[in-house]
């Protein structure tokens, strides 16, 4: 019971909001002019199975759960003043039938136009004029994953002659009004994504909350299982490999083990230290200059004893440096014969010596490494070179990002080869022009080999295409 104080008057004009879902005896809403007591009312029965109609019987609710909006000329019924509104569910029988009301109004309406006398007369929300939306869901694409969505379609106001300049859209049955749900009526769609599966109770309505419209439910349906025939946790559709476990790089290339052509060697680094060990260090350095193995903080322990380390080095050219802090190298005379080699496994020296002063480097090359690859970079402005592909895998187009130890690199060439090693694309540019996006979007999926190559300069790395 709600203290209103109202004044009736012929044009009085009641409206309000019902739902139920589940049918009492009796749903109304009633006033009364000075007294607790609930027979002396008079009111709007919308719903209910006893058929009281009170003084006045509004259009019976559906009985389907929806919000129904109502609007009763209440005035041409009561007159005078009421002190109480009264919300009745009457359900003597079971106890279950249950009323929901909301956005009640009483107000004046002189000119009968359905608005209130100090509105003015505001654009209508009939015919044309309602807002509407086509609804389209999309399911959940895997189980957990809550990826489904709901797309709105809608035609602005200004078609129909409005002025109104937003629509605005729940999927909780008009419970809540998103801000991030409110878009521009001439905007055309909106989706809602990232939805678990689920049913979802659809309204619109124009901005600053005009016409509120029942769309009806939308259902987001669960997702299956997607085939794993490789049991990887990658579905097949989105596997980089198909056939082998996607988590294991052991080259760290961005290609899983399974679908990377490169093949490793295994080499050796030895070296007999002499009796200064802590002057010694070296390191073993990829052509991007970063080092694949190293050794250095060697103490008085070490001396006159032999190091050995392996690693197994994927195709490539390397260099081996060896530096010695005072400057007299680690062979030979007074303080010993060290020496260094650097070996394959079949016995092939890749690098040896001893006899240097602060440092000394060698040059080697693992696999089938184009001679030019091999070629030394001169100038005193050496840094280091680097390639980088992205993404991994590609589709219709792959990143390139790459430097030069000499920077003064301007032509380059672009070649692809597919894996039996047949070039399918090769490209001239302008290192200053180019804005490091490849088009390969005429590429089959499978795996390639992306080579750079810059005056006497080489880079290289493999690649996946998935479409």
């Amino acid at each position: 019971m709600i203290e209103i104080d109202y004044d009736f008057t012929p044009n009085t004009v009641l409206t309000f909001d019902f739902r139920s879902d589940t049918e009492g005896e009796i749903h109304e809403v009633a006033f009364n002019q000075n007294t607790l007591d609930l027979n002396q009312r008079t009111g709007a029965v919308v719903y209910g199975n006893q058929g009281y109609a009170g003084d006045f019987t509004a259009a019976p609710y559906p009985g389907d759960g929806t919000w129904q909006s109502y609007s009763v000329p209440i005035g041409t019924r009561i007159n005078g003043t009421f002190r109480y509104m009264v919300l009745i569910t009457d359900d003597d029988a079971s106890a279950e039938g249950d009323s929901y009301f909301r956005n009640i109004t009483l107000f004046e309406d002189t000119n009968g136009n359905g608005t209130p006398d100090e509105c003015g007369t505001p654009e209508p929300c009939t015919g044309t004029d309602v807002p509407t939306a086509t609804v389209a869901g999309t399911d959940e694409t895997v189980t957990g994953a809550s990826d489904g969505s709901i797309t709105f379609t809608f035609q602005e106001d200004a078609v129909n002659g409005g002025t109104r300049t937003a629509m605005e859209f729940s999927i909780d049955g008009g419970a809540t009004w998103p801000q991030a749900y409110s878009v521009p009526d001439d905007s055309g769609s909106f989706t809602v994504q990232d939805l678990a599966p689920g049913d979802y109770r659809i309204f619109t309505r124009w901005g600053e909350g005009d016409c509120e419209q029942d769309l009806g439910t939308t259902t987001i349906a669960e997702g299956g299982t997607c085939p794993d025939s490789d049991n990887d946790g990658v579905c097949d559709d989105d596997d980089i490999c198909e056939g082998s476990d996607d988590s294991i790089d052991s080259d760290n290339d961005g290609i899983p083990d399974g679908c990377d052509s490169d093949t490793c060697e295994e080499v050796t680094v030895s070296i007999l230290f002499d009796d200064y060990a802590r002057e010694t260090s070296w390191e073993l350095l990829n052509s991007n200059g970063v080092a694949v193995l190293s050794g250095s903080g060697y103490t008085n322990a070490d001396d006159f004893t032999t190091l050995t380390e392996s690693v197994c080095l994927e195709q490539g050219c390397y260099d081996f440096v060896i530096y010695d802090s005072y400057g007299d190298g680690i062979c030979c005379g007074q303080y010993g014969d060290g020496n260094y080699s650097v070996t394959k496994s079949d016995g092939t020296i890749l690098a040896s010596g001893g006899t240097f002063t602060t440092s000394e480097s060698t040059n080697f090359c693992i696999g089938s490494t184009p001679l030019t690859a091999r070629l030394p970079v001169l100038g005193s402005n050496i840094d280091k070179n680097h390639l980088i592909l992205s993404p991994v895998p590609a589709n219709s187009h792959i990143n390139l990002e790459f430097e030069f130890k000499s920077q003064n690199v301007e032509l380059l060439v672009i070649e692809i080869f597919d894996f039996s090693g047949k070039l399918v694309i090769s490209q001239n540019i302008n290192s200053e022009g180019f804005n490091g996006r490849l088009d390969i979007s005429q590429l089959s999926n499978g795996t390639y080999l992306l080579k750079l190559k810059g005056e006497n300069q080489i880079l290289s790395k493999q690649f996946i295409v998935k479409h």
